[in-house]
This record gives structure tokens, C-alpha cells and sequence, in this order.
């Protein structure tokens, strides 16, 4: 069956990205919940709210920090792909993954993965960076020429906050490819475009640089250049 793609919604200039996907989520029944790639939960600006939309809540990440993730009912140190093929998994109401995507090498193998652990109308809820905005194509173009890292350094201090990405994923018209391909039927988007997502890559004295990209977008209605992604796969 071909998949069905809604038009992209561009959301308010003050829409929030995780509050978004909050509520979103909040719209659809969920007794529970699966997050893929939920991390340590420590600073997690999602991961207590989710509580709020969800009964009970497994997470997922092939890092071992997520044994220690304070949000979870059950926690596992796997790939999604590893869970999939584990055997046995009572289908979820919905799945999340959040900032994940765009650093995946294989990418349809993910959402194979999160479509056969979703119960059948179902949602997977994704959130990642657009491609096709200056932010997403300076770090593609960055990590292309094997500068991210370096780069990163003289903006943040944290230097663990990002892992490799590969932007694989991360265009409207390629996730509607790989969704299809994944046996999902439906996609649903809401672009999000809010500057101060940005600051922290620049310095105090630029950021007004940001701030005046995100009105034009949102007084000329660039919906497919806004910052963020958030779709809804069912």
C-alpha cells in the first residue's frame, strides 16, 4: 500500500519542540510506550513528561546508560534492531525517538525495527534536525568533511553531547521513502522553527541571526525550512 503524506504544518513561532511531541502523543491512547534511544534520562527534557501521556514506559539504547535512566519502567541495553529480532514483543502503542535518526547509518533498518514492535495503528513518533536548513546542512557538510567534532569543541564544553551523525534520514521526502519502505501507511509532519534552539552555536553578539531567519520563515511560510522535523508515522 502507498504511503499517505499529509502536508507539513508549520507550528507557531513559539511552538516548543518537546512540548509538541508531548502533546501529539498525548492525542492518541497510549497504555505503553516504547523509547528508542532513551539515553541516561539525566537532563532529559522529555523524559519525566512522557509520564504524562503514557501508562508504562520501556526504553531502549545501545548505550549502558540507559540501565540508570530514572523514567523508566524497563530498561535495555539493546539496539532496536536487536529488540525486534528478540522474539515475543507485545506490540506497543507507540514508539518515540527523539534526536536519533540523523545519526543512524541504516536507517531503514531502524524503522523496520520500531514498525514491527508497534501494534497495527499504532504511531512512531520521530524528532530530528531538517536537513534543509542552515543548521542541518552546516552539520552535514561539517561531518562530511570530518570537522564536526572540532567544531562542536569551540561552541559547547560538553563535549559528549553529540555522537557521529549521518543525516541519512532527515528530509521530508527521504523519510516518506524509508516509511513506505517500512510498511508504515501514513505520515503526518509538523515543522517547528524556533531560534533559540540555535543560540548555544552562536556567539551572544550573532544570535540575532537566528532570531530574524525564524520570522522570515514563519511570515513567508518556508514550512519545508524549518529547523526541526517532528512526524508521526502510523
Amino acid at each position: 500500500m502507498a504511503l499517505v503524506a499529509d502536508a507539513p504544518v508549520l507550528l507557531g513561532p513559539t511552538a516548543d519542540q518537546y512540548g509538541s511531541l508531548i502533546a501529539w502523543v498525548g492525542e492518541h491512547p497510549t497504555s505503553r510506550l516504547l523509547d528508542l534511544g532513551a539515553g541516561s534520562g539525566i537532563d532529559s527534557p522529555y523524559g519525566a513528561r512522557l509520564r504524562t501521556v503514557a501508562d508504562t514506559i520501556t526504553g531502549i539504547d545501545p548505550e549502558e546508560a540507559v540501565l540508570s535512566n530514572p523514567h523508566l519502567d524497563d530498561a535495555l541495553q539493546v539496539t532496536a534492531e536487536e529488540f525486534a529480532a528478540g522474539g515475543r514483543v507485545e506490540p506497543f502503542d507507540t514508539a518515540t525517538a527523539c534526536y536519533v535518526v540523523e545519526h543512524l547509518r541504516e536507517p531503514l533498518a531502524f524503522m523496520s525495527a520500531a514498525r514491527s514492535v508497534v501494534r497495527p495503528g499504532g504511531s512512531l513518533f520521530l524528532l530530528t534536525p531538517n536537513r534543509h536548513h542552515y543548521f542541518g546542512l552546516s552539520a552535514a557538510i561539517a561531518a562530511r568533511l570530518h570537522i564536526q567534532r572540532p567544531l562542536l569543541r569551540l561552541f559547547r564544553s560538553d563535549d559528549d553531547y553529540h555522537h557521529a551523525i549521518a543525516y541519512r534520514a532527515n528530509t521530508l521526502r527521504r523519510l516518506g521513502r524509508l516509511a513506505e519502505t517500512a510498511g508504515f501507511e501514513r505520515l503526518e509532519t509538523r515543522m517547528i522553527e524556533l531560534p533559540n534552539i540555535f543560540f548555544p552555536y552562536f556567539a551572544p553578539n550573532l544570535r540575532f541571526l537566528p532570531s530574524a531567519y525564524s520570522r522570515l520563515v514563519h511570515r513567508l511560510g518556508w514550512t519545508s525550512l524549518a529547523g526541526t522535523i517532528l512526524v508521526r508515522l502510523s
